[in-house]
């Protein structure tokens, strides 16, 4: 988000922004639980009753240290942190910057560095405090998250990037023991908007009725830049819509026919 100038003559502050989440929902809780329940029938002397939340002892803390404040001089004090209490709640982050160093943010977006840094859980009890890694990057299935799979649904690419199909995986609990089956889908590609249509003539219908999950890997093809200028353009807002852009100017012929020896232009973004 551009802001506007305090002064004239000096670039105006930008404010970046993203949401932080675990990614984990009520029906991922539920597998867990399927799975430790199989477990724990596997070893009898694993005792299990249910999931307990981390005793955290105070709210988690982020750090992007590495990146923002080593590598682009971004204080702490224009680092604002956002955080719940709750070890699956979301987090939202934020920091001020200049044009020059948001444009050099971007670029990390946009590349298979990201963004990086970690998360640090505090818990109770002289637990030891447990880190969870932050990688932050616009071309990656963890921004989009799961692909959904049903045998009679077609699935369309709502991503802005093209996406590439590598397998189909299903999870089975058979005598307690967690099977996965895997089917080869050729990295097929996807364009955006385009809709996919599962041919599944060998694959049993069986296998999905007693399947504990089914999910799509996939990959994003990063090497698409009008996909990151579209996706840039989409997030960007402000006193402006856009970034850093180039004005060329065109004199045609003025000076041999206005006669003239000096031409001046002033501009202010």
């Amino acid at each position: 988000m551009y802001g506007a100038s305090r002064s004239e003559g000096k670039a105006g502050e930008v404010t970046m922004a993203t949401r932080l989440n675990a990614g984990i929902d009520l029906e991922e809780i539920a597998l867990v639980e399927r799975l430790l329940e199989a477990y724990a029938k596997r070893y009898p002397h694993t005792k299990f009753s249910a999931l307990q939340p981390l005793p955290l002892e105070k709210p988690p803390e982020i750090s992007l240290s590495d990146d923002l404040q080593q590598l682009y001089e971004i204080s702490s004090e224009k680092i604002v942190v956002n955080t719940f209490s709750d070890v699956l709640g979301e987090m939202n982050l934020r920091w001020i910057t200049d044009p020059i160093t948001k444009e050099n943010l971007q670029v990390l977006l946009v590349e298979d560095a990201g963004i990086r840094g970690r998360v640090t859980f505090s818990l109770e009890e002289d637990m030891e405090p447990q880190e969870i890694p932050v990688h932050i990057q616009l071309a990656d299935p963890e921004t989009f998250g799961r692909i959904p799979w049903e045998r009679t649904s077609k699935w369309r690419n709502q991503t802005p990037y093209p996406v590439r199909l590598k397998r189909l995986h299903i999870l089975m609990i058979k005598s307690n023991e967690p099977i996965i089956y895997s089917w080869d889908l050729q990295d097929t590609e996807v364009s955006p908007h385009v809709e996919v249509k599962w041919k599944m003539t060998r694959f049993p219908s069986w296998l999905e009725r007693e399947a504990e999950r089914i999910w799509v890997e996939y990959a994003v093809v990063q090497q698409c830049e009008s996909c990151d200028d579209q996706v840039i353009a989409d997030i960007t807002g402000g006193v402006t819509s856009f970034g850093t852009s180039f004005v060329t100017f065109h004199t045609m012929n003025p000076f041999e026919l206005l006669g003239t020896y000096e031409m001046s232009v002033k501009v202010r973004s």
